[in-house]
């Protein structure tokens, strides 16, 4: 079999010096000088072996082969490196990152003895993997195609609902799935077949995006399975195949489309697969992987925007925002982290070290004789749907040294209307403990004004939406008056995000907004910032409005 070898060092003469040793050897040989050119080949060519240096520059040889063990795993890696490196190898070969270890300097019979055996070994696990692997039959089809293909990869997202189906009903889905895509893509090249309980795979004619996105939009339609009625939340990926050289490359094409598949974030999206797709996926992967070590490395911390009274243009809250000091990679934007960790479960781990780094806070203010300054803290929609969080809440209240009625719980109005049961049970409980409740983001449209009625909210937090525009729209400076008027109405606090500019600080002040949040007073600040603001008296000029 003819073997397909990689050789990755950032010396041009090193590369020079394996290929001559190995020219009569019968490899098919290409060359990397850095980490990034290897991926390159490796996403453009099959590989059976890899042969790397340890010490180059931007990625070391054991990242590189870390990053090959888990793209692609059938790959034999070995690593070429000297004495100096010996405990940086010892950990590569203890986490199952390289095969083998040729020491430099090298003799040529050693390489080549080396890399016979390497390809004895790549040919067993080329031969298990035909055999075992559940994507080989998919693979063996794909190398079968005629020509431009589009191979697409469907994902069940809500995948209780598939394992929960007997087996008829299984057969009568990949059926009805089956019959749904040929009608909206024309004839299937390769029919629809499951990867794994919540994996379709299937090949049609490349056609536009949108065909795509609309075959998604029909598989979320309710079936008809055994007389009952199931609904599947679908994403979906797609890589467009324009030839396929042997049965070894289909897997590169099947690894494209299940990428694009798991970089797509959200049920009824499509992704088509890119180069820039892998490289922002394999980006989220390691930033998950960082995320999880960054509370154990204290690389969090906390940040708050102070709320001015509209009234005595003094500091009388503030609104803790959590931030991300990555150790390599600098402030790591909130709105990348906080999404990425609503959708890795992240967030309540999170949440919970917000909730105690805000009491401490709290605890703080009231140490240095500013008890009465309240503090509000955000609770995300996944996080409010679980309970264990309330627990810790209930503990730093009784044990804490701060008064209840200055700790403000922050949810948003979606996340209520999401479920209006929890909700309430929640909110009554937090109310229990004296703390306060603040709607966020209201304005959005979600809200029922009935439910709020019955709601224990204490503050409403108006959206930057209904404060955008009010200098140039009268119909917004008209809605905004009128949301201020209901929350007094309501006896509830009037609370204006977002002003950034004085002439919006102005107008919400005449209107009677009971405290005011944005740029226009202060941007967020660090803890030490806040105490010394505090203790200049707190005050808060009036910003200069443009006539």
């Amino acid at each position: 079999m003819l073997c397909n070898l990689l050789l990755v060092d950032d010396e041009s003469e090193v590369l020079e010096a394996m290929c001559q040793a190995l020219r009569h050897e019968g490899y098919d040989i290409r060359v990397a000088e850095s980490a990034a050119a290897a991926l390159a080949v490796l996403d453009q060519h099959p590989v059976d072996i890899i042969v790397s240096d340890h010490n180059m520059p931007e990625r070391s040889g054991a990242e590189l082969l870390s990053r090959v063990r888990d793209d692609y795993p059938h790959i034999v890696r070995i690593m070429l490196s000297g004495q100096d490196d010996l405990q940086t190898l010892m950990e590569a070969v203890n986490s199952g990152a390289v095969d083998k270890f040729l020491p430099k300097p090298w003799s040529n019979d050693t390489l080549r003895a080396m890399l016979r055996e390497a390809a004895a070994l790549a040919s067993t696990q080329d031969d298990t993997r035909v055999e075992t692997s559940p994507h080989a039959t998919l693979c063996h089809q794909i190398f079968k195609l005629p020509g431009p293909t589009r191979l697409i990869v469907l994902e069940v997202r809500n995948s209780s609902v598939n394992r929960l189906m007997t087996l008829k009903q299984q057969v009568e889905l990949m059926d009805e799935v089956s019959r749904r895509a040929a009608a909206q893509l024309g004839q299937l090249l390769i029919p629809v077949q499951a990867l794994e309980d919540t994996v379709f795979a299937f090949a049609a004619e490349i056609g536009p995006h949108q065909a795509v996105e609309e075959l998604v939009h029909v598989l979320c339609q309710p079936f008809d399975l055994s007389g009952k009625l199931t609904a599947l939340s679908l994403a979906a990926g797609y890589v467009d195949i324009d030839e396929v050289e042997d049965a070894l490359a289909t897997e590169h094409w099947l690894r494209r489309a299940l990428v694009a598949v798991t970089a797509t974030a959200f049920a009824g999206e499509v992704t088509a697969y890119s180069h820039q797709v892998q490289e922002d996926l394999h980006d989220r992967h390691t930033l998950e992987q960082d995320m999880r070590q960054a509370l154990v490395r204290d690389e969090f911390f906390l940040q708050l925007q102070p709320q001015v009274s509209g009234k005595h243009l003094t500091i009388e809250g503030a609104e803790v925002l959590c931030r991300w000091q990555h150790a390599e990679r600098g402030l790591i934007a909130p709105l990348r982290f906080i999404d990425l960790a609503e959708r890795n479960g992240f967030i309540h781990e999170l949440g919970i070290w917000v909730i105690r780094e805000t009491c401490r806070v709290l605890e703080t203010l009231s140490r240095r004789g500013f008890g009465a300054i309240k503090v509000a803290v955000n609770i995300s929609p996944r996080q409010f749907a679980l309970t264990d969080w309330l627990d810790v809440v209930e503990d730093l209240v009784r044990e804490g040294t701060f008064d209840p009625g200055v700790l403000e719980f922050e949810i948003t109005e979606s996340t209520v209307m999401n479920n209006p049961g929890h909700a309430r049970d929640v909110l009554e409980r937090l109310k229990a403990c004296g703390l306060v409740i603040a709607m966020d983001d209201f304005g959005t449209g979600h809200s029922s004004l009935a439910l709020l009625k019955e709601l224990p909210v204490d503050v409403l937090k108006f959206d930057r939406s209904l404060v955008r525009g009010i200098q140039e729209d009268d119909k917004s400076r008209k809605l905004l008056q009128r949301v201020v008027e209901m929350a007094h109405d309501l006896g509830v606090v009037s609370v204006a995000e977002g002003v950034e500019t004085p002439w919006e600080a102005t107008f919400c002040r005449d209107l009677g907004c009971q405290l005011i949040q944005g740029f226009a007073f202060f941007r967020p600040m660090d803890e030490a910032d806040f105490y010394a603001v505090l203790g200049q008296g707190g005050d808060a000029r009036l910003p200069q409005a443009a006539s």
